[in-house]
């Protein structure tokens, strides 16, 4: 078994609907490995969660929309009904429900860097 099918066995046991999202990527299962990398380092959570601290609450839902986008285009269905709820709770200002959603996603980027910092899939 080659690397990227290992990771997707990996992604898809962590509960991630790649079969569901790999024809947006017209099936380039490297390409989708490229875009979740991205995903992971630019890490949209930290800014939206700065722009939280900061009182910047329009910021913080264009993060909260970038976040929703981006965690259902890669198939992160959890993530992603998380991030609805949070959209939602940042137009509200409701900030027990927004830090307790933040902290949900970081799980999910935390378990992602975690499977991404295997030496197996990283870049050579």
């Amino acid at each position: 078994m080659d690397n990227e099918e290992e990771i997707f066995q990996i992604l898809n046991r962590n509960g991630v609907t790649i079969d569901k999202v790999l024809p947006i990527f017209l099936g380039d299962k490297s390409y989708y490995i490229e875009i979740m990398k991205n995903f992971i380092k630019e890490n949209e959570i930290v800014k939206l969660h700065e722009c939280i601290r900061g009182n910047e609450y329009e910021a913080a839902l264009n993060h909260g929309y970038n976040l929703k986008a981006l965690t259902g285009t890669l198939g992160l269905s959890k993530a992603y009904q998380i991030s609805q709820d949070l959209c939602v709770h940042i137009r509200e200002k409701n900030l027990e429900a927004i830090h307790k959603e933040i902290g949900l996603i970081e799980h999910t980027y935390d378990c992602l860097k975690e499977i991404f910092a295997d030496e197996r899939y990283r870049e050579s």
